[in-house]
């Protein structure tokens, strides 16, 4: 399977934003899906969620997204692990 088509929304919302001012959107991603080949690209670990909203603010060429969301609940993941991102990506 191939990812390189993974983020391609963030890239086209990106070029519609750079012809306006940031303030008058609202953007959201999310995480959690499977970005990469690797085990670790997938998942509501706190090393993939970290990744993953870098990797959209990146492809967004933004600092900030007003909502973040998971692609999914995963059992593997204690929700005390997800729930401390806040305070790195809120911050």
């Amino acid at each position: 399977m191939q990812f390189t088509r993974f983020g391609q929304t963030g890239l086209t919302v990106s070029r519609m934003i750079l012809s306006q001012k940031r303030a008058e959107f609202i953007i959201a991603t999310k995480g959690g899906g499977k970005m990469g080949p690797a085990a670790w690209d997938e998942g509501n670990s706190r090393k993939h969620l970290l990744d993953a909203i870098d990797a959209s603010l990146r492809r967004l060429n933004t600092d900030y997204v007003d909502l973040y969301q998971l692609h999914m609940d995963e059992a593997n993941t204690l929700i005390d692990e997800v729930v401390g991102l806040s305070r790195p990506v809120l911050a």
